[in-house]
């Protein structure tokens, strides 16, 4: 059975939509990023890859954790960003080449992880994973998405899709390649319930992509229970569902430079 969770959000003041959403923060170098903010300054970039503006030290320094949680805290304080003033669910929808994709973002048990009800297929790195463990500790925030999929009878996605039916959304952005990201908060108690209900016939999800994010959310409530800092929130963490015939997975490469020692065997080798 899935469980969904009601969160209230952090998100961008409605004036600051356009320029604050950035790209995922494993998606670019420090240096790439470091480019990205200094063309908008407002770039959540600067929460996500603190690194990026202080390239004197060590990635895993103190600091650079540090760095992340002021930022935070200081777009909150100036009104870049606000928190939802009570706990809901969000539809997410992104259009690209004319083609629609909609999800559900909620927040996710960490015991779900741990008892595979939440379903992987990829090993983490562990550097990877401290990265995000500290990340995620020191922020006091799950700053990136785990995109689950789920198998949908037909019910699930349809119903979704009809909450955002002639409503605007509470925020939108659009990425220099052309695609529209949009935001919807979903608070109504009975459309709430509804969803809960609906989710919980669904026997599992899948990790699609976040593996380092899922399982660094799950270490940071282990080690907050081990350290007497847990609470309720940290052991959940921030995801967004997909129906399973709803998505676009594309293939993903790896150019091999170095066989660490290793000989390749194999009857062929595609040039």
């Amino acid at each position: 059975m899935v469980q969904i969770y009601r969160f209230a959000a952090v998100r961008p003041g409605q004036p600051y939509s356009e320029k604050i959403p950035s790209v995922p923060y494993d998606v670019v170098t420090a240096e790439e990023a470091r480019e990205c903010i200094e063309k908008n300054t407002m770039s959540f970039l600067r929460v996500s890859r603190p690194d990026a503006e202080l390239p004197d030290l060590p990635p895993n320094d103190d600091q650079v954790y540090r760095r992340s949680r002021e930022v935070f805290d200081g777009m909150l304080a100036d009104g870049l960003m606000e928190r939802d003033p009570e706990p809901g669910v969000y539809v997410y929808r992104a259009v690209q080449d004319g083609e629609e994709f909609v999800g559900l973002v909620c927040c996710v048990g960490t015991e779900d992880y741990e008892n595979r009800t939440i379903r992987r297929h990829e090993l983490t790195r562990y550097d990877k994973e401290e990265d995000r463990t500290r990340h995620i500790d020191v922020v006091g925030a799950n700053t990136g998405l785990v995109f689950l999929l789920y198998r949908d009878s037909g019910e699930i996605f349809s119903h979704v899709r009809s909450l955002i039916d002639d409503v605007q959304p509470d925020g939108s952005t659009t990425t220099a390649s052309g695609v529209l990201h949009e935001v919807y908060r979903i608070a109504d108690e009975a459309v709430l319930a509804r969803l809960e209900s609906l989710f919980a016939a669904v026997p599992e999800t899948y990790i699609a992509d976040g593996h380092h994010r899922a399982k660094s959310a799950v270490n940071v409530a282990e080690r907050r229970r081990s350290e007497g800092r847990f609470t309720e929130e940290a052991g959940k963490f921030m995801a967004v569902l997909f129906a399973h015939d709803r998505v676009r997975i594309h293939g993903y490469s790896r150019l091999v430079t170095d066989l660490g020692g290793y000989t390749f065997r194999g009857s062929s080798m595609r040039s």
